[in-house]
């Protein structure tokens, strides 16, 4: 549910990270969690 500025609305929502490098929407479907030990190595997360 969301707030849509006048109550709650039930709505469907895509969760994810799309870095400025992908070339496609679609790999922000990939990205909702990273591992502890392969941050620093993941492209996607290397800067944080």
């Amino acid at each position: 549910m969301r707030d849509a500025g006048e109550g709650p609305e039930v709505a469907m929502l895509r969760w994810g990270l799309i870095p400025s490098w992908a070339k496609a929407a679609a790999i922000g479907r990939r990205l909702a969690n990273a591992r502890a030990e392969t941050a620093a190595e993941t492209p996607a997360f290397r800067a944080a």
